[in-house]
Formats: C-alpha cells, structure tokens, sequence
C-alpha cells in the first residue's frame, strides 16, 4: 500500500484524476473501485494517522485485538458487498447472539420461539409464537413498537412483557428515553423474531470477523498501484471553493473530488454548538432545514416562523457595530435565493399530479402573541423587501398572518408587495392564534400547526366532485363508462334529477370514497414510518408531539353549484349509447357559491362538514387527529382532466377551481363577496386550512399608486373581519 505520512513537498494534486477525503469504508471503497474500475489516479487524505476510519484496530502489546473505537461486527444481507470484501480478507466466523436475564431466566435477544417458550411455557408460548407467524409471516422481524400498537390481547401480551422486561430498562439506561420516545430506526435494531434463529442478526446470512482485523482488511483494499493514502493530512488545509470551481493547494482543481468527512468542518463551521451570531443564525437555520428537506424528498416541507428569532440576533450585532443594516438585508436576501434553489428529484407522476415541481417552503410571519403585542419585527419588514430587491419567485410561499390591528405601516407594505409581485398569501391571525397559539406556522400550503410541537401525516384530496358524479352513476366512471365500485344504485330514468335522491346517493358514495381513502392514508403513513423515517425532521421537534392526519377535498365549487342547480333549477341527465350519464341539461337560474348568497354556501358547508365528519368516524394511524383541508394550489388541474361533465356547466376535462374558490366565472359579485362566502365554511371542519386564490388587476382597485394601497388593505380587513373566516 502507498502510504504516507504528511504531504511531501512535491505534492501535486493535477497528477491525480480523484482526491478522496477519508480512509473510512466510504472512501476507501470508492478509491478502490475508481482505481480498477475506472483507471484513475487516486489520492486519498486522511486527518487520522491511519487508515480504517472508526473500523480500525490494532494488536496491544499482549498480542490482543483492539477495536480502538468500540466494537464492530461485520453482518450484511448484502451478497455483492460480502463478496467485494472478501477480497481483501478471510473471516472468522463469529455469529453474535445476546442472552438477557429476566428475573434469573437467560432468554434469547430479539425475542424469537425460544425467548417465548422460556417467558410463557412450552405450551402457551408455542401458542403465541404461531399468533405471530399468523400476524407477520415466519422469519420477520417486527418492532416491539409496532407490536404494541395491535389490537390483539395476545399480541399486546407478548408486547406487553417484552417492553416491560427487556426494552423499557434497557432503553432508559442506554438513552434516558422510554422506547416510544426513540426513533423507530433505533427501536428498530431490538426487534422481536418471528422465528427460531437466536442470532442477534438473525436476517443477515454473512456475518463475522475480519481474520487478521479490520485494519489489515483496508490496507489490503487500498494497495492498488493507481491509490496513494496520505495519512495525518486535514484536508480543510488544502481544499478550498470559489465560484464552484474546487481548489486544491490554492490552484483549480480539474478532477473529481469525493468527501466523506463532515461537510460543516470542510467549510469551517461548527454546527454542534449554538450560533454566535447573525450571519450563523441564518446559515444554522438553513443548514437544519436542508437537512430535513433532501433526507424525505417530501412534497410540503415548509420553514416555519423565522423573523422574530433572527431580528434577536439582527439586534444584538446591530447594537454591537458588527453589521449594518444592509448586512443584515443581504442575509435575509441570501437565505430567500437558497430557499428558491431548492431541488428534488421527483417521479413524472409526482410532477403531473402539482402541474410542476413545487415544494411549499412556506415561511410565516406576522400576527399577534397571545399577550396582544405584535409579532411584526425590522426582519418581517426586511422579508418583503426582499421581493423588491430580488423580484418575485413561487418559494419559499410567504404568509401574512393578518388581523386588522396589524401595525399600519407594515399592513400597507404588505399591500404595496402584493401590487408589485402577487407573492404573498394571507391568513387570519386570530383564527390560527385561537386554535393552534401563537407559535404556530404554516406547514404546508395553508396548514396551521405548533412549531416543534406537531407534525402532520400529510394526505392527498378526495376528489369530492367525480364522487358526485360516480354517486348519479352508481358507481361507474363517467369518463371510462367503467364500473369502479359495486353495490350502489344509480339515478334511474331520464326525468329531472332529485335533489333529495341525489344528496342521499352522494353521502353513501362519500362513505365508500372516505373508507377507501382514509385506509390508504393509514398504510402509506404505515409504510412511510417503517421504511423511510423522517428521523432528521423529528430530532427537531419536542419528543412528545400532536400528530394530525391532513385530508382535504377537491372539487368543493363545482359539487355546491351542481347541487344547488338540481335543488333550485331544473336538470336532466343526458345519457350515452350504455346508459352511462354523461351531460346534464340545466334550466333556469340557481343560486352560485362565492356571491355571499347563503343558499349555495350553505350547500358548500354542508359538503365540507359531511366530509369531515366521515373521515372523523374513522380511527387514524398513531391515533392522528383528522383535519381536512380545502385546498389545490396545481393539483386542481389533474383533476379536471379526469373528471366528466356536471350539473352546474362545468365541461368535462376542464380543471377545477383552486382551493375553495368559487367556480370559474360562477363568482359575479366581486372579491369582498367571495370572501364572505369561504368565510361561511366552519372551520372546525376545516382544521387544515382553506385556500381563496383572487386576481386582481392593479387598476381595479384606484387610480394611484396610493389608492390602490388603502384599497386592498381595506379589502383584506374586510374579509378577515367575519368570526369563521380563514382565508389565503
């Protein structure tokens, strides 16, 4: 192996075509596959006087094996990375398995058909092991929290005494924590065994021991003629980055360079202690919530409420002479263009269902604290000026939490910004304050919730208007002519439709389109806990949280105005050549959701109450609390595209109306009456939010720059001034 300890003087890092940072497995597996793969000169720097990175081990004087940095077991499941490394090294076997002592009984650790019969007897823990195998299948592992969760008096006995015996003592000494306050991942490595195997890695068939040590494994790895290992080198001293060109010793460096040391010592942070300042503040806060966001992949992965802790650190550097205040603009302006440049990699489904590739970095702001001070601070300020200074973008999703005894001053700017940008949303201060406090924050698009105190299972939207159409139907798709679901009995003959036939159709159909959607809801989230945790996002809550399921309907306009047309018109159904209905003919006048005409919103409430109400009947994974929303923000126009035509006008393929707004063109009234009329749904049923999407033409509302400022500031306190409203 070329190893060396220090850099000579002659280093020259352009004889290289790789420069890997660190001896670890990482590094030192992809220099040697580089190497002989690839045919590339590769340098490896490590900081350490050694190669093996944590692996590494040595013999003492006594001629004993020493694992300097705790003891590591080899076990995979994985065949081809066995067999890379056997390469380097011969084993010795070595099959770890862990004996507990409950109340002076050895007993086999992960619980498996021993462990069983030893805690229960021969017979009755025979009997529970084949509960088991019945439950999950034989030779699974299953989470002692998951087993808990069943509901099964068997099952919740076994549960029962292996939590109280083994993991309850056993995380509270290791962790200081009880098991249900343990990520899941962790939980996950002391499982009971549905099986015989009494190894403590019972699903990794390659398990044991490097012959001659670790150590002696990595230097074998690494004695390739093309690998030179440099030892005792940090290479922060060499690596430096400017204008995404990476240098190396001072001079560009045109090779590929591969890190796998910790990226806040490569730049020169310290992220394992709290910020010193401003300018650290920012960076801490973006670096947290990056790595939240690129280990899920999530769809809404908002940023919460922002302003009010960095003015603290803006105020004291300020004080201090340590930045101006132009400083501390940039710095706001700097996190807004990161937070714009966020990217993920997404399926084209994914894509087709937003209409893009959004990701709701929603960032909240403003309002009232419960003691009745203002939540407006210079940085609320400095955030609209952003928009100024850098223009207009869809992230992050800027939200105004707005009461009409906000500060004069900032509601005015907060108009002036809409005017030039058509960037901000607003929602009603006093509604969140009064439900979720005043340290709440925007979730997702329009989703209220307790920063680090609650998270949201997020959920998809019903489509509440093709469940319309599948109810006069009976079930059969209208655009497929299909028949999707069984058992229901459509709109008989060609007469005018029954408002009273039609809504009772309609609530069986919701039972049906609720019970299916909620139990995907269940398993998705299921799924989701078990095999891709959002452990990075929980370390940033409180260990004991609220959870929420976040439902939502699509479609709410449009089933409002074709209900309210079959209760207040006449419609006649027009059928195909099948029988399928598939138009309708409407006569005469109706009365239309949006135009603060109690009759159609009265239907609209209805609509969103009886939905939330079947979905509260229903029990939710992790015990969740339901909460519906009334909101598309893209997603509206997927759903039009898959959905026929309805009683109220709207053609078939055409997208929906956003949100809770009014049907397209249906609104004729103006904005104020729109308002008042998504101010009439209950917000009890709509515990997620409830979205107004409104256009307004700057001209529309004054001649001068001035008036069109008081004008929209008097429109917004006007429409937040009714109790129930909750409007974006």
């Amino acid at each position: 192996m070329n190893l060396n300890v220090g850099l000579p003087d002659d280093f020259n890092p352009s004889s290289f075509d790789v420069i890997v940072v660190g001896a670890g497995y990482a590094g030192a597996v992809c220099a040697r596959r580089l190497a002989e793969a690839c045919g590339s000169k590769v340098c490896i720097l490590e900081r350490r006087g050694h190669v093996a990175g944590n692996a590494y081990d040595y013999r003492d004087e006594a001629g004993v094996l020493v694992h300097k940095y705790g003891p590591h077991i080899f076990h995979t499941a994985d065949e081809r990375a066995f067999q890379f490394l056997s390469r380097f090294t011969d084993w010795t076997e070595y099959q770890h398995k862990v004996l507990a002592d409950v109340h002076g009984t050895l007993m086999p650790v992960p619980f498996n058909h021993t462990s069983l019969k030893l805690a229960f007897g021969e017979e009755r823990g025979e009997r529970l092991f084949q509960k088991l195998v019945a439950t999950f299948g034989m030779d699974k592992k299953v989470p002692i929290m998951e087993l808990r969760e069943k509901n099964d008096p068997d099952l919740s006995e076994v549960a029962d005494y292996v939590y109280e015996n083994v993991f309850l003592h056993y995380t509270m000494k290791q962790w200081g924590k009880t098991p249900d306050q343990i990520d899941p991942s962790v939980m996950g490595r002391v499982p009971v065994f549905v099986g015989d195997d009494d190894r403590y890695f019972p699903l990794a068939p390659n398990q044991g021991m490097p012959a001659d040590g670790y150590t002696a494994m990595f230097e074998r790895m690494l004695d390739h003629d093309l690998i030179k290992v440099y030892v005792g080198v940090d290479a922060r001293d060499l690596l430096s980055t400017a204008d995404g060109v990476v240098n190396v010793c001072g001079r560009p460096f045109g090779g590929e360079v591969i890190y796998t040391g910790p990226l806040d010592e490569l730049y020169g942070f310290d992220l394992s202690g709290p910020a010193k300042n401003a300018k650290e503040a920012v960076q801490w806060t973006y670096f947290g919530y990056l790595a939240s966001v690129k280990s899920q992949d999530g769809a809404a992965m908002s940023i919460g409420r922002l302003s009010g802790f960095l003015d603290v650190y803006f105020e004291r550097d300020l004080k201090a002479g340590l930045i101006t205040e132009s400083d501390a603009q940039e710095m706001i302006d700097a996190i807004v263009i990161k937070l714009r440049i966020t990217r993920f990699l997404r399926t084209i489904d994914y894509d087709q269902i937003f209409s893009g590739d959004p990701y709701w970095a929603t960032w909240s702001d403003a309002g009232f604290g419960e003691d009745g001070r203002t939540l407006v601070t210079k940085t609320s300020f400095r955030l609209l000026q952003t928009l100024r200074n850098l223009g207009p973008a869809p992230e992050p999703n800027i939200t105004i939490f707005w009461s009409p005894e906000l500060p004069a001053g900032y509601k005015e700017f907060c108009a002036a910004i809409s005017i030039e940008t058509s960037s901000i949303q607003y929602e009603s201060d006093p509604q969140i304050r009064g439900h979720w406090g005043d340290d709440a924050a925007i979730a997702c698009c329009v989703s209220p919730m307790r920063v680090g105190k609650q998270m949201q299972l997020f959920g998809a939207r019903v489509n509440a208007g093709k469940a319309l159409l599948y109810a006069i139907n009976g079930g059969r798709d209208e655009m497929s002519g299909k028949q999707i679901v069984e058992g229901f009995e459509p709109v008989r003959g060609d007469g005018p439709l029954d408002f009273d036939d039609v809504w009772a159709k309609y609530e069986e159909m919701l039972d049906w389109v609720v019970g299916t959607y909620v139990e995907a809801l269940n398993i998705i989230h299921y799924c989701h806990d078990r095999y891709a945790y959002e452990a990075v996002e929980m370390a940033l809550h409180d260990s004991d949280i609220v959870r929420t399921m976040g439902c939502g309907i699509a479609g709410l306009s449009i089933v409002a105005d074709s209900l309210s047309a079959i209760k207040y018109a006449k419609v006649t159904p027009v059928r195909d050549e099948t029988g399928l209905i598939v138009d309708y003919l409407t006569e005469g006048d109706f009365p239309t959701y949006g135009n603060d005409d109690d009759r159609a919103d009265d239907i609209a409430a209805t609509i969103v109450h009886t939905i939330m109400d079947k979905i509260k009947a229903i029990p939710m994974y992790r015990d969740a609390i339901p909460t519906q929303s009334v909101l598309t923000i893209t997603s509206n126009v997927v759903y039009g595209r898959n959905t026929g035509s309805f009683p109220s006008g709207h053609r078939r393929g055409t997208p929906f109306s956003p949100g809770a707004n009014p049907e397209n063109g249906m609104d004729t009234h103006g904005m104020l009456a729109s308002m008042l009329s998504v101010g009439k749904l209950d917000y009890e049923d709509a515990l997620d939010g409830i979205s107004l999407t409104n256009t307004i033409t700057p001209s529309g509302l004054g001649r001068t720059k001035n008036e069109q400022v008081g004008n929209l500031v008097a429109v917004l306190d006007g429409g937040f001034i009714p109790e129930d409203s909750f409007l974006s």
